[in-house]
């Protein structure tokens, strides 16, 4: 369907009663499609739908969470992983799976390098070996 807004519009009319949400591909693609309706009646029509889609998204987040979590056996870092600001439920599995006790870092700066957070670099005869490791 190309970018344009009347195809677009002309394209959900047969379905708007029965709408509950619009995907959209891109950032970009959204931007257009808001812009363009920005002063029209569909305005409110599109912001509902996409909190239908959040709404729909929060669901199936939740359901996989509670899957998996049900298929772990949680340890009690877990619990203190969890109140870290932006550390959910996935993330916080995923770094409980993957460090396994994390007494086996004796300094705070050795998780550090073991999640690549610090920058790595090795030098032989004055040249930098490894120059595609990652940094973050």
């Amino acid at each position: 369907m190309p970018n344009d807004l009347n195809h677009v519009l002309m394209a959900l009319e047969p379905f708007r009663d029965q709408l509950e949400g619009v995907v959209v591909e891109s950032t970009y693609n959204w931007y257009w499609l808001v812009d363009g309706m920005f002063n029209s009646p569909n305005l409110i029509f599109m912001a509902k739908n996409n909190i239908g889609v959040i709404q729909l998204l929060k669901k199936i987040i939740t359901d996989i969470e509670k899957n998996v979590k049900s298929q772990i056996k949680l340890r009690k870092e877990f619990a203190m992983l969890i109140t870290i600001p932006g550390i959910g439920d996935i993330l916080g599995l995923t770094i409980m799976l993957e460090v396994d006790d994390i007494n086996r870092f004796p300094k705070v700066g050795d998780y550090s390098s073991y999640s690549r957070y610090v920058k790595s670099e090795r030098f032989s005869n004055g040249k930098i070996k490894d120059e595609d490791m990652l940094f973050r």
